[in-house]
């Protein structure tokens, strides 16, 4: 099982154990595209799940708190996901989605319908940007792009 807190006024759930993504069936709509954030390789630790359907973006992963207030602002190290093919839901390094500065380094979560795993952010880049680095623990903001 798992335990989970839903952040009041949002679609947000917070869970400590079991992963809840599975690799079938293919996912064709909006409203069961799921993203799974962990604060640990290989889908370890604790777990931020977003709804991408109704959590269209955070601003600012310090305000999202889940067991003992710990936030997840610059600690997340491996993502699941599962995403329409053609939407884009973005990661970005800096809060509010890096306040529009374009030089600065987001990591694009590209649907294909199916589950989608990134068991290291330390072997992701983002390539041609000219601030390339890991994205292990460097997100602090996410957003729908299409």
């Amino acid at each position: 099982g798992s335990t989970f807190r839903v952040q009041s006024k949002s679609n947000i759930r917070i869970t400590e154990f079991a992963p809840s993504l599975k690799p079938t069936p293919k996912c064709d709509l909006l409203e069961d595209a799921i993203v799974e954030l962990y604060t640990e390789n290989e889908f370890k630790g604790r777990c931020l799940v977003l709804q991408i359907d109704r959590v269209r973006s955070i601003p600012d992963f310090r305000k999202i708190k889940g067991v003992k207030k710990k936030h997840f602002d610059d600690c997340i190290k491996s993502v699941r996901f599962k995403i329409p093919q053609g939407v884009i839901y973005r990661l970005f390094e800096d809060r509010y989605y890096n306040e529009g500065d374009d030089t600065r380094n987001f990591l694009d979560l590209q649907g294909s319908g199916r589950l989608e795993q990134i068991p290291k952010l330390s072997d992701r880049n983002s390539p041609g940007l000219k601030l390339k680095k890991s994205f292990r623990n460097k997100i602090s903001s996410a957003q729908l792009v299409i």
